[in-house]
Formats: structure tokens, C-alpha cells, sequence
């Protein structure tokens, strides 16, 4: 039997976001998605390059894809009257595993190549995106892929979340108190293992816990989520002077909270997960304040050139372990004398290479996994009648 998801119908033109000015407001949103996986890769190769903080805060920015990701999927498929559940997690699994999957191979050829050994185990939990469940495994390999075993398991509780709003018809205050204990839940109990001693620092099982493990970030999404609910139901109640005056606070404060995390701490009295979940509401404030801005300047974030970044993004983000590796073995001309132009060569490298990747790769793969796949084998008794609804008519 399907899993499905039942929406009741939702008609009133003051509390619903039509397609169109959804689209709009998520391509808003998309540039910054270019700008987080830049700053993960600063962080993770660019130090030399002495940046500011807030330039080198990649785990933080994890944390603000994890949030946009439920925001997106919130305002993408609460106005939708039915949501089959396999079908939903077949369009995820198309959407991200064609580069995935070529990420991984890279790192392996490459350890190949370098004559080191490849963990089976290893290999087998990455393939199956279920490496941030096990500990030591989250980053043996291609290590920022353990952000997308994490997304998985979101992508999986989606429709059940869906579900659940749907059916015990959550007002959004409701779903936003819940959304707030589960992450102050979370928090605390990171909070007690970073301060009380059960943190015993990087390699470990309390580290891999603590900063991969998928129900440590599951709040993120979900208050992503209660976002975007939050926005399709009220986004026409903001008036502009206050959506004008919202975005820049909230720039502020996340860049408050990122350049000075040691002075929170200091004040509270103990540690706080900022490069796990903490930073969750915060980034959320952000998205919800841009998606709701009404300013002429708000379309310069759809310049086409800005959205083709934005969409190059998971590439970027996905495939910066191996084409470091391969960069910096086989073109390591300047690395030495100049480290920083190096790492601007390779950054530039990286991006160039993605927007190929998303253009020439990644959109076939997509198309071809979702819609011309199951087009193709509509009808054959071996694949699943509930695929066949993606094919094009």
C-alpha cells in the first residue's frame, strides 16, 4: 500500500503562497546557498587566507543548509492536497545522488591511486548514506557527505511530519512551540556532554555523536520547516517597513553570534553546540526575514548568474574533498610560495567545475532519474506502480 499524505485544500488567497511567488522566494534564498558552501570550504582549506570568522564558519553554515532545506521542503509541499511518500523520497534520491555517488567515487580512485586502503565498511554506509549513524564512520571518506546521511533521514520524517500537521491540524504557534523544545531538548543534552565532560575531542565517538550524528541536527529541519509553514500561512500579514527593518537585524545578530561565540559561552556559563544545531533559530529569523522583504532590491538576488551559483552550490559543497585532493597531488605548482593564491586557484577551479557539473551532469541526472526513467519502464511489472506518477504525460 502507498504511503500518502492527505492536505486539505487551502484556497484562501490571504493565507496561501501561489507557485509562482514560491519560486520567487526561494530563489531569493539561493545565492546564499553559493555563499555557505563557499564558507565551508574556506574553512575547511582556506584558513591561510585569514578570513574573518564569519567567513570561516563551515559548520555553522551546515547547520543553515539543514534549516533552509525544511524551509524549502515547508513552503514546496504544505500547499500540495497529496503527497505520496515514495514518490517524494524517489524525487530526493534523483535530486542528490548522481553527484553524490561520482563525489565518492572520486575520493576512492584517488586513494587508489595513492595506494591506500579503502575502508569496505566505510564505503558500503556511504553509498547507502548511512555513515553519520555509525561511529567512526561519518567522515572516513568523502567527509562532507555525512550532512547528506543526515538529510536523508530528514528527507525520510518529512512526509510523516507532513502527515502529522495535516491531519491533527497544527496551528502554526503550535508547531513552532514544538519545533522550539525539541531544539532546546537537543541542546541541552549537547550542551552536558560539550561541559560536563563526555566530550573527549576530535577523533571521537563523542565528537562524531555530538557534530554528525542526524537526531543532533534534526531540529534544524524541523524548525526549517515550521518556517516554512509559518510563511505560506502569514506571509501577507508582514508589512513592508517591518520586513525592511527585520533583515538586518538578523544579519547582525548572526554575525554577532558568529564572530563571538566565546563571549556566550563566557556569559552563560557553559559550552554551547555552535558548529551542531544551536545556531538553528537564528539562521531561521534570517531566512524567513529575507523571504518576507519587500524591496526592488531583492531582485538583484534573482540575476540569473546568481541563481546559476546557487544552483552549483551542492557540487561545490559536495565535491570539494576530491578535487582538493586531486588539485593539490597533481597541480601544486604555487602551493608552496603562495598558499593563499593556491587556495583562490583551486576555489576557482572548484566552482568552474561545478557550474559544468550542474549544467551538463547534474540536471540530466536529475531529469533522467525522476521523469525519463520511470517514463521508460511504465508498466513493467518489476518497477514500482508508484514512480510511474513522476512520468510525463
Amino acid at each position: 500500500m502507498q504511503s500518502s499524505i492527505q492536505v486539505a485544500s487551502r484556497s484562501s488567497s490571504s493565507s496561501t503562497l501561489s507557485s509562482q511567488d514560491s519560486s520567487t522566494r526561494v530563489e531569493a534564498l539561493t545565492f546564499f546557498r553559493f555563499i555557505a558552501a563557499v564558507i565551508v570550504v574556506v574553512f575547511h582549506y582556506g584558513q591561510a587566507a585569514g578570513l574573518s570568522a564569519v567567513l570561516t564558519s563551515g559548520p555553522q553554515m551546515v547547520t543553515f543548509f539543514f534549516v533552509l532545506s525544511g524551509f524549502v521542503m515547508g513552503i514546496s509541499y504544505y500547499h500540495k492536497k497529496e503527497v505520496v511518500a515514495k514518490t517524494y523520497w524517489w524525487a530526493r534520491v534523483s535530486r542528490i545522488m548522481p553527484v553524490y555517488l561520482l563525489a565518492l567515487f572520486l575520493t576512492i580512485v584517488f586513494l587508489y591511486l595513492q595506494r591506500e586502503k579503502v575502508d569496505i565498511i566505510a564505503a558500503g554506509l556511504d553509498i547507502v548514506l548511512l555513515q553519520s549513524w555509525l561511529t567512526p564512520y561519518p567522515i572516513k571518506l568523502n567527509s562532507p557527505g555525512w550532512s547528506l546521511s543526515a538529510e536523508m533521514f530528514f528527507y525520510f520524517s518529512f512526509p510523516f511530519i507532513l502527515k502529522a500537521i495535516s491531519q491533527n491540524k497544527v496551528s502554526t504557534s503550535r508547531l513552532f512551540i514544538i519545533s522550539i523544545i525539541i531544539w532546546l531538548a537537543t541542546q541541552i543534552v549537547l550542551s552536558v556532554a560539550l561541559t560536563m565532560g563526555y566530550y573527549t575531542g576530535f577523533p571521537s565517538t563523542s565528537h562524531d555523536l555530538i557534530f554528525y550524528f542526524p537526531p543532533s541536527h534534526f531540529c534544524s529541519f524541523l524548525l526549517g520547516v515550521s518556517g516554512g509553514v509559518w510563511f505560506i500561512r502569514n506571509h501577507t500579514k508582514i508589512s513592508a517597513k517591518f520586513s525592511v527593518a527585520v533583515l538586518p537585524i538578523s544579519i547582525g545578530l548572526l554575525w554577532f553570534l558568529l564572530t563571538y561565540p566565546y563571549l556566550i559561552e563566557r556569559y552563560v556559563g557553559f559550552k554551547l553546540a555552535f558548529s551542531s544545531s544551536f545556531l538553528s533559530p537564528f539562521f531561521l529569523i534570517f531566512i524567513i526575514a529575507l523571504s518576507v522583504v519587500k524591496h526592488n532590491s531583492i531582485n538583484l538576488l534573482k540575476a540569473r548568474p546568481l541563481i546559476l551559483l546557487g544552483e552549483a552550490s551542492y557540487s561545490i559543497y559536495i565535491l570539494q574533498l576530491p578535487i582538493h585532493q586531486f588539485y593539490y597531488r597533481y597541480f601544486d605548482g604555487l602551493r608552496n610560495n603562495y598558499p593563499v593564491v593556491d587556495f583562490y586557484c583551486y576555489l576557482i577551479l572548484l566552482i568552474t567545475l561545478s557550474i559544468c557539473l550542474f549544467v551538463f551532469f547534474e540536471k540530466r541526472a536529475n531529469i533522467f532519474l525522476r521523469y525519463s526513467l520511470p517514463d521508460k519502464f511504465k508498466g513493467a511489472k518489476f518497477w514500482p506502480a508508484h514512480l510511474t506518477k513522476f512520468g510525463r504525460k
